[in-house]
């Protein structure tokens, strides 16, 4: 009873030791780590301190005169003075509120590089994954021509032998082994670029450890069961605070222009006798100018931007939902294909017959492309619909194109 309790912890740790030293949830955690290096340095603090909140701009003004009947400098007149706007009612108020939308721009900001920089690390995955499939089967393709041409050469003494055959599939073997070198080399330069061990020409395996990613039937039963949010995508979020702003700044260009003081001044002069005096500026309305004109006409642009965001983000996400149901159809079918001819290989025809099992598994390898073929391009719009509706920066970060979606969660340091 305790070795099975044990081997069924072992069982349940296993994932998290995976997911812990998994290189590709490394390499996606990079990304955030590259963006924070360079983001958030340039973030700047936008708060007016406690005397700019309230006073619009001040001056201190010094003034000296020699009457022009005495050229005597030491009767020169002095006078000095002070003045300053304050700011209009409820003006302080709106400017907190623009400082506000300004900061959020900020964070928006990093969320947009975050994202962008996750998108391109998916699709270096998918790339991967991609030469990754390419390979095994080139691999298994080889593997049978390899086969059928033992089998040719083992007729030379029969009247079933076919010279023409033996040529065509020597030939076939030169240009398979051709492109496994290639995909090979391009398959370790992205190794090499993702942190992961490189494969060799001389062992010709590829190991076979990304069995976990989502296929496509997979990512359309996801799609379909999530709700598509079009509001949180960047585009709409982007369009959402510049009307935002819009708004506060015609907000403040009406304060500025409504009824009371926008000056105050205080001034004293040394002339015969000691003077001081005291002014008061009222600002008064005059209807619409050009700044209030100006700026209802921003936040009129900024409603047709956001309006014009939220119908082209609903109408790509609803199409990229579409063509993903329709490559899962696809999907289905090809897998469908390859189990029958699965069931050919057990029949004994195909048993007694080797060259007829050859051109069946060679069908089968042809239909195993397709389903990759299949699966990067689900994959790839996959991301895209993740990016577009913002949850591929969503904090906290998860491994999109990991069976269960596991979060990317942070190592410690020690």
């Amino acid at each position: 009873m305790k070795t099975k309790i044990l081997l069924t912890l072992m069982m349940i740790g296993m994932p998290i030791c995976v997911l812990a030293n998994d290189p590709y949830h490394k390499y996606l955690k990079i990304a955030q780590i590259d963006i924070d290096a360079i983001s958030y340095s340039e973030l700047g603090s936008l708060d007016m301190n406690m005397i700019g909140s309230w006073i619009e701009d001040a001056q201190f003004r010094f003034n000296t005169g020699t009457p022009a009947n005495n050229v005597d400098i030491k009767k020169n007149e002095l006078s000095y003075e002070f003045r300053f706007k304050p700011k209009a009612w409820g003006q302080r108020s709106i400017e907190k509120d623009i400082i506000k939308t300004r900061m959020d721009q900020q964070d928006f900001a990093y969320q947009q590089l975050l994202n962008a920089a996750l998108q391109q690390r998916y699709l270096k995955l998918i790339d991967y994954f991609q030469q990754h499939s390419k390979l095994r089967n080139l691999l298994a393709s080889f593997e049978l021509l390899r086969q059928e041409s033992v089998l040719i050469q083992s007729e030379v003494s029969s009247e079933q032998f076919d010279p023409e055959k033996l040529l065509d599939t020597e030939e076939a073997l030169k240009q398979s082994h051709n492109m496994i070198e290639l995909y090979l080399h391009r398959l370790n330069a992205l190794q090499s670029e993702l942190g992961l061990p490189q494969d060799s020409m001389d062992s010709m395996k590829i190991s076979s450890g990304i069995n976990w990613v989502l296929n496509a039937a997979e990512i359309r039963r996801t799609t379909l069961t999530r709700q598509l949010e079009e509001q949180l995508s960047p585009a709409v979020l982007d369009a959402q605070m510049k009307l935002q702003l819009s708004q506060s700044e015609t907000q403040l260009v009406k304060a500025k222009q409504q009824l009371g003081i926008n000056l105050l001044k205080f001034e004293y002069s040394d002339r015969l006798t000691d003077e001081m005096a005291f002014q008061v500026g009222i600002n008064i309305p005059l209807g619409a100018s050009f700044d209030s004109s100006k700026s209802q006409h921003n936040v009129h642009m900024a409603k047709s931007q956001l309006n014009n965001s939220l119908a082209k983000t609903k109408q790509s996400l609803t199409e990229i939902r579409q063509q993903i149901s329709w490559l899962a159809e696809d999907w289905e079918i090809v897998k469908n294909q390859i189990e029958r001819r699965k069931k050919y290989l057990q029949k004994d025809y195909a048993k007694t017959n080797p060259f007829l099992a050859i051109n069946l598994q060679k069908e089968n390898i042809n239909n195993k492309q397709k389903i990759a073929d299949i699966n990067r391009k689900t994959l790839t719009l996959y991301v895209s619909q993740l990016a577009m509706s913002g949850q591929l920066a969503q904090q906290p970060l998860r491994n999109w194109i990991r069976q269960g979606i596991p979060f990317l969660t942070q190592e410690k340091n020690f």
